[in-house]
């Protein structure tokens, strides 16, 4: 079983091990097998039957896997409430549950494990099912709408590529490599039209290097912290700060040669910023070739002077421009990774 605590509630709702084996993927699938595996569909349409009428002191009279993984799942929030009566339920004695919602299914009576089942389906089918299935199907329509283009032979060997990870990688568990934990199904939006998101930021801030400090999104939002109270003295004491500081202490000793990172202005545009504590200087690369802005410079200076005494020069970062801001935040990543890797 995977993550619900029911089973813990009585031993009639936990799933028998062998069971499991057979009504859960594995963890260890790849990623297109895992789509193939059969899982039941999740109704969306609303049921007219309270909890009570699922359930049954009967004895069951079916625990046909087959079948079971055929019943479509009822609306989250009836599973909700099911997951919710059921510790009631089987101290009543309830030895079974009914499905009066599906017709082909009313006449049998099935194990009340089956709803501690739904609810770890359900979980499944919005999560990473959901992730990995719409990732296929966005790679699957860009195959058929590629065709059509001069460079289809180009654009259909990236989509194989892809297809051949998705082959490779397991569907469970945690993106490696990385300083933030993610779930592997956060990989899956990489494959669509909305995949730059902080996460994906973050990620390929990682990837510049370990010699140069990358900041991550929640750097400057931190020294913007700071600055307000930086007559107070909170920045050196506090516990909040102290990594802030610690990157801070690591470019003036030498231990990291430069820091590179997105900042927001605004609310809805980002510049890439490139810190050189060895000549004082400060990078700045704004897609629309704009002059630092004051909310930046303000928090940037105070920083920079509080741990070396100077004041940094602020010279243009070497950026791509753009007429609209759309992709700014991916046009700065770019900045930043020919600025510190300039031979990629």
């Amino acid at each position: 079983m995977l993550n619900s605590a029911t089973h813990y509630i009585h031993p009639t709702l936990e799933i028998p091990a062998k069971i499991q084996s057979e009504v859960f993927p594995d963890v260890s699938l790849s990623v297109l097998d895992f789509l193939q595996f059969p899982l039941p569909i999740v109704s969306s349409t609303a049921t007219r039957h309270k909890p009570s009428d699922f359930f049954s002191k009967y004895q069951p009279n079916t625990q046909n896997i087959k079948a079971i993984q055929k019943i479509p799942i009822p609306p989250a929030k009836t599973v909700a409430e099911l997951v919710v009566s059921c510790k009631t339920a089987v101290l009543s004695g309830t030895h079974l549950l009914k499905c009066p919602r599906v017709p082909s299914a009313s006449a049998e009576r099935f194990p009340v494990w089956i709803i501690p089942y739904w609810a770890e389906v359900l979980v499944l089918r919005t999560t990473s099912h959901k992730a990995w299935g719409q990732a296929e199907e966005f790679l699957r329509l860009c195959k058929r709408a590629w065709k059509k283009m001069a460079d289809s032979e180009k654009t259909d060997s990236i989509i194989q590529e892809a297809y051949d990870i998705l082959a490779c990688i397991p569907w469970s568990g945690n993106i490696q490599g990385f300083d933030k934990r993610e779930p592997l199904h956060k990989l899956a939006t990489y494959a669509s039209c909305s995949w730059l998101g902080t996460t994906h930021e973050n990620q390929m801030l990682d990837l510049f290097g370990s010699s140069i400090e990358i900041a991550n999104m929640a750097f400057f939002s931190t020294l913007c912290k700071a600055y307000e109270h930086c007559d107070t003295g909170e920045y050196e004491d506090s516990h909040s700060f102290a990594w802030v500081r610690g990157i801070g202490e690591a470019l003036v000793n030498g231990k990291r040669d430069g820091l590179g990172t997105m900042v927001n202005i605004g609310g809805d545009h980002w510049v890439a910023i490139a810190l050189d504590f060895l000549q004082s200087v400060v990078w700045y690369g704004d897609l629309f070739g704009q002059e630092p802005v004051d909310e930046v410079t303000s928090v940037i200076n105070w920083w920079t002077h509080h741990h070396t005494g100077y004041e940094f020069l602020y010279w243009k970062l070497k950026i791509a421009s753009q007429k609209d801001g759309f992709l700014c935040r991916l046009i700065g990543l770019n900045a930043l990774g020919h600025f510190y890797l300039p031979e990629t």
